[in-house]
């Protein structure tokens, strides 16, 4: 006696998976078109943002700046160092 062995596929839930990532791949594509075409700089290559948005000195004194040139001019004037105190690093302007 032999068996044979049937695979049932549910196509609805692989066209919606296929649908789910093609539909993610245009997305992904029509941002970097659409962030290419307005000159955006990228600020995610850049570690000054998030820095600056860690010490309410900093941000204070470094109030009204709003584009990446202007935060990497500050971020050459400012001096920063790591301290650590029981065991907890901070950073220190």
């Amino acid at each position: 006696m032999s068996y044979e062995s049937y695979v049932s596929i549910q196509w609805g839930w692989i066209t919606l998976l296929v649908t789910v990532v093609c539909c993610g791949v245009i997305f992904l594509l029509l941002v970097i078109f659409m962030s290419s075409r307005s000159k955006v700089h990228i600020w995610k290559s850049s570690s000054i943002a998030p820095l600056l948005a860690l010490d309410r000195g900093e941000q204070s004194s470094a109030k009204g700046l709003m584009k990446a040139k202007e935060m990497d001019l500050y971020a050459g004037r400012t001096k920063v160092q790591f301290r650590s105190e029981g065991g907890v690093w901070h950073l220190e302007s």
